[in-house]
C-alpha cells in the first residue's frame, strides 16, 4: 500500500532522542517519585515534534484507507482534523484507540502496570479524553503558560501513539508463516512479542490458535487491544474444520432436529427458512425475540435498561456478536454502553444466548432416562422452566446432601465436590440464572442455611451435564502441528477462505 515510508526514520530518530533524555532524567515511577511529571523545554520540543508527526501520519492513513475531505458550513472543502476526524475514522475501522503498547526500554524503570502497558490513543478524539493531546494543543498555542503540561509521561504516551500509527502505516499484513514452535525471527523477538527494532516499545501478539464451532467466524474486532494476531493459515484452519467436524456429523444432525422443534423458530421455518450456516444470524434473531417482547412491554427506556442490567447474560454481549447477529445494521456497542440505538439488539443477543444455553442442555440431556422422565412430568426447555430443569437434574445430589444431619456436614459435603472449586467464582451468577425469582444471598464464598440447597442443586445439575457431555466421538486434533501466521489486526475477518459445512453454526 505504501511505496515510500518517510515516517519510520523520523520516528526512530525521535526515539533515540527520548532514550538520550532518559540518560539525563531518571524515568521511574517509584513510590513517592514524581519523575513522570518532570517537564522541560527539551521535553516540550520533543512532544511538539512527535505530535506533529502524529497529525501528518493520521491524515495519510485516513486518506489511504478511504477517508474523504470535509466541508464547512459554506460548503467549502477543508482539511479533516487529525484527532476528531482521522483518528476517529481509523478507530471505527480498526479500533486503533484500543491498541495496547508495552513500555519495554531497559532505561525506563517502571513497576506500575499502568506505566508498563499503555493505551496511548485512548480518548484521543474525545474532549479532555487524552492527556498527551491536550498537552500538545496547550503547548503549541500557549507555550509560556503551558510548559508544565509537557511532561515525561505525556511525551512517552505520544511516542507510543506515533509508534502504533507507524506500525499501521508500514502495513505489513502477514509477517511470516511458521509452525507453532520455532526460534527467533525478525521482526519478532520471540513467539509473542514484536518490536520492529524499537528500543522503547513492543507489542504483544494475541494468540488465536484455538478450535471450536465459532472460530471461523471470528474477526480482529474480537481482540481490540491487539495490533498483531497469531492465527492459523487458511490451509490449516480448513484442515482443522474438517478434522473437527467429520466425527461429529451425527451430533450436528441431532442438534438440527432439536432446533427445528423450537417454538421461536416455527414461524420462520414455516415461511421457508432453512437451518444452514449463512442463516445463523436469523436463527439468533428468532431465538432472542421472546426476551425482546418482554422488554418492550416495559414503558420507559430506564425500565428496559434495568431489565437488561439485572440479567447475567449481559456479560456475554460484545460488539462483535452484535455485528454477527445484525450484519447490515451498523449497531455500535464498542463502549459497552446501553443506548436507545442499541438496546433492542443487545436484548436480542441476550435472549438468544440464554436460549442457546437451554438448547445445549436439552442436547446433552436428550439421550438420558432423566430427560424422558422430565418431559413425561410436563417439563420444557426454556427460560421460564429453568428452575424446573435445575431441580430435576440436580435433585439426586440434593437428596444425597440432605441425608446429612447438620449444616456443618452439608457445607463440607458441598465444598468437597470435585467441581466446587472450579464453579465457586461463578456460582453467584448461576444462582441469578437458576433462581431468577429469588434473591439468594451468596458472596461467592460463604455457604449458609439460606443458600446451601440452591447451590447444591446448581452443582448437581452441573455434574449431570459434565457426566453426559462427554462424547466418544470427540475429535482428537493435533492443532499444535498446524502452521500459523501473524497478521496486522484491522478488525478483519480472520478466516475468509474456509469452507464450512452448512450446519456448522449449530
Amino acid at each position: 500500500m505504501v511505496k515510500q515510508n518517510l515516517y519510520w526514520p523520523i520516528y526512530m530518530n525521535l526515539e533515540k532522542e527520548l532514550i538520550a533524555l532518559s540518560n539525563s532524567i531518571m524515568f521511574d515511577d517509584a513510590e513517592g517519585s514524581h519523575q513522570l511529571d518532570t517537564y522541560s523545554p527539551k521535553v516540550s520540543e520533543l512532544l511538539l515534534r512527535c505530535a506533529t508527526e502524529i497529525e501528518s501520519i493520521s491524515k495519510d492513513l485516513y486518506y489511504l484507507n478511504g477517508g474523504e475531505r470535509k466541508s464547512n458550513r459554506k460548503g467549502e472543502e477543508i482539511e479533516p482534523k487529525f484527532d476528531f476526524d482521522c483518528l476517529k475514522f481509523l478507530d471505527d475501522a480498526w479500533q486503533i484507540c484500543s491498541k495496547q503498547v508495552s513500555v519495554s526500554s531497559a532505561n525506563f524503570f517502571f513497576t506500575k502496570p499502568e506505566n508498563k502497558v499503555i493505551t496511548p490513543l485512548k480518548g484521543v478524539y474525545s474532549k479532555n479524553g487524552c492527556l498527551w493531546n491536550e498537552a500538545y494543543q496547550a503547548v503549541k498555542h500557549y507555550r509560556a503558560t503551558s510548559m508544565n503540561k509537557a511532561t515525561v509521561r505525556n511525551l512517552i504516551h505520544a511516542m507510543a501513539a506515533l509508534y502504533v500509527l507507524n506500525i499501521y502505516y508500514r502495513d505489513e499484513e502477514t509477517l511470516y508463516r511458521l509452525g507453532r514452535r520455532f526460534g527467533n525471527m525478525a521482526p519478532f523477538d520471540n513467539d509473542n512479542i514484536v518490536s520492529f527494532n524499537s528500543e522503547v516499545f513492543s507489542l504483544s501478539v494475541r494468540q488465536f490458535t484455538q478450535m471450536g464451532s465459532n472460530v471461523p467466524r471470528r474477526t480482529g474486532r474480537s481482540f481490540p487491544e491487539a495490533v498483531y494476531i497469531r492465527k492459523y493459515t487458511d490451509n490449516s484452519i480448513q484442515d482443522l474444520v474438517n478434522e473437527w467436524y467429520e466425527p461429529q456429523k451425527e451430533r450436528f444432525k441431532k442438534a438440527k432436529d432439536i432446533l427445528t422443534k423450537r417454538p421461536e423458530l416455527k414461524e420462520w421455518l414455516e415461511k421457508g427458512g432453512v437451518l444452514k450456516n449463512e442463516n445463523a444470524h436469523i436463527v439468533w434473531q428468532c431465538l432472542g425475540r421472546p426476551l425482546l417482547n418482554k422488554m418492550n412491554a416495559l414503558k420507559t427506556f430506564e425500565e428496559q435498561k434495568k431489565f437488561l442490567l439485572d440479567r447475567p447474560s449481559l456479560v456475554g454481549v460484545s460488539h462483535e456478536i452484535i455485528e454477527q447477529v445484525f450484519p447490515n445494521d451498523k449497531i455500535s456497542f464498542t463502549n459497552k454502553e446501553i443506548s436507545t440505538n442499541n438496546i433492542e439488539a443487545i436484548c436480542v443477543v441476550m435472549g438468544a444466548s440464554e436460549s442457546i444455553g437451554i438448547i445445549n442442555s436439552e442436547f446433552i440431556f436428550s439421550d438420558t432416562p432423566e430427560h424422558k422422565e422430565y418431559l413425561a412430568n410436563g417439563g420444557a426447555y426454556d427460560m421460564d422452566h429453568i428452575q424446573d430443569i435445575i431441580h430435576h437434574f440436580g435433585r439426586p445430589l440434593l437428596e444425597e446432601m440432605n441425608k446429612l444431619s447438620t449444616l456443618e456436614e452439608k457445607i463440607e459435603f458441598v465444598r468437597h465436590r470435585p467441581n466446587y472449586s472450579s464453579t465457586e467464582s461463578s456460582l453467584a451468577v448461576q444462582l441469578k440464572y437458576g433462581f431468577p425469582a429469588r434473591m439468594i444471598p451468596f458472596d461467592g464464598k460463604t455457604l449458609t442455611s439460606e443458600n446451601i440447597e440452591p447451590i447444591c442443586l446448581m452443582m448437581g445439575c452441573t455434574e449431570f451435564v459434565l457426566r453426559n457431555a462427554k462424547n466418544p466421538n470427540d475429535p482428537k486434533i493435533d492443532s499444535l502441528s498446524k502452521p500459523t501466521e501473524v497478521v496486522l489486526n484491522k478488525g478483519q475477518k480472520l478466516y475468509t477462505k474456509v469452507v464450512l459445512p452448512e450446519d456448522w453454526f449449530l
